[in-house]
């Protein structure tokens, strides 16, 4: 018996994750807080896959690889060494989505933007 052929196409479904885990550098002028860095990429995804008779199945794919960010924020002091800090991140990822059957998709991105707010301390 001779494999069965699968081709896959992107499924949307509320299971879909993915994330970056960054080491940022920030430089602060004034009030104005920049930042950049590089880490870990991870996402997962449904896949569904339609094999040679028209059968559709669904496979988690997922992938790890590199990513890198940058943003920036303003600060407002709230005491001698403690500011509130508003900002902003832009989030970029980049790997390879494999499942059991094999790699399904090679040098997928994922972007995101993402806004906080925080606390600095001098």
């Amino acid at each position: 018996m001779s494999p069965t052929k699968v081709s896959f196409r992107p499924f949307a479904s509320t299971s879909n994750r993915l994330g970056n885990a960054s080491l940022s550098l920030s430089w602060q002028v004034w009030r104005l807080l920049l930042s950049a860095g590089g880490g870990f990429a991870w996402g997962h995804q449904d896949i569904e896959g339609v094999d040679e008779s028209g059968d559709a199945t669904v496979v988690r794919a997922s992938g790890k690889g590199i990513s890198y960010s940058f943003g920036g924020g303003l600060t407002r002091p709230l005491a001698s060494s403690v500011s509130l800090a508003l900002f902003g991140n832009y989030n970029v990822g980049s790997y390879d989505l494999n499942s059991p059957l094999g790699v399904v998709q090679r040098g997928v991105e994922h972007e995101y933007l993402e806004f906080g707010v925080g606390s600095t301390i001098r």
